[in-house]
């Protein structure tokens, strides 16, 4: 029994020192090398001679659409202009030759919309989400990055 309790303490002993030594190491013994200011400089320079795209967005023309108000006995429409930003200027194009299905796509989803579904805010980001995911399905990549409108009337 003697020995194994000689044997835990030589053990715990050799552990404690060997986290210390650890300890020291890094904090008094290893030292980071300084950067080289030429170095820094060429990364600086080479990250600023990036260019970023900067992506126009392709507006529809305005759309409007008669709601189901079922509820009501007045008619109840949309009228919106929708606003797309891809993710490159490259696929742009393919909105202006696609635009009558866009158009019917819009149609559909906002159709099966309720109006005051549509005239709170939660109805319109789930319309942007919509329109997103169905725009994406139908190019079937990831063209879409974002959609704003810049009108959106519900009456």
């Amino acid at each position: 029994m003697a020995k194994i309790n000689t044997l835990l303490i030589f053990l715990t002993a050799l552990v404690t020192a060997g986290a210390l030594g650890v300890f020291v190491y890094t904090l008094i013994i290893f030292k980071k090398p300084l950067p080289d200011n030429a170095t820094e400089f060429a990364k600086m320079k080479a990250d600023a001679t990036k260019s970023v795209e900067i992506v126009r967005p392709y507006a529809t023309e305005q759309i409007v659409v008669n709601l189901n108000g079922s509820t009501s006995s007045r008619l109840r429409f949309l009228s919106i202009i929708v606003n797309f930003v891809a993710f490159t200027n490259d696929q742009i194009g393919k909105f202006e030759e696609n635009k009558i299905e866009i158009k019917d796509m819009i149609i559909d989803i906002t159709s099966k919309m309720r109006p005051d579904e549509l005239n709170q805010v939660t109805g319109k980001v789930l319309l942007n989400e919509r329109i997103k995911a169905r725009l994406n399905e139908f190019y079937q990549e990831r063209i879409v990055r974002d959609i704003f409108f810049s009108e959106y009337v519900v009456q």
